[in-house]
């Protein structure tokens, strides 16, 4: 999105300008997935607070990481965060995504290629 001090518009085709120029660029190089947006889960369940307690440990932690004063202590806290999201439950988010993802993918393949 963009900001010309009249309008905010998104870069577009027509517009031009070095934040097309980098979404061009990103889209060359990413995959979308419409179907990872399509995994949702119960407000109190058991993943939501899995995955509310992994972006909290993100956000704190990745200031850690980055602000490490070598590589070597960055890697360490990095390998760190990733053994807490573990124990955390990290992996059994992970198979609950995956087991509902199968179906999603059936579905949404269904809906893409216009079948019934």
């Amino acid at each position: 999105m963009c900001h010309d001090g009249k309008t905010n518009v998104l870069p577009g085709y027509g517009n031009g300008g070095s934040t097309y120029e980098a979404r061009v660029a990103l889209t060359e190089i990413s995959d979308t997935n419409p179907v990872l947006g399509m995994l949702r889960m119960g407000a109190d369940s058991n993943e939501q607070v899995i995955m509310d307690n992994l972006r909290d440990l993100f956000n704190n932690e990745s200031t850690n990481i980055i602000t490490a004063p070598t590589p070597e202590e960055s890697r360490e806290r990095y390998q760190k965060m990733l053994e807490t999201a573990k124990e955390m439950g990290a992996d059994q988010l992970t198979e609950w995504a995956n087991s509902k993802y199968v179906t999603l993918k059936a579905e949404y393949d269904k809906i893409k290629d216009n079948e019934e």
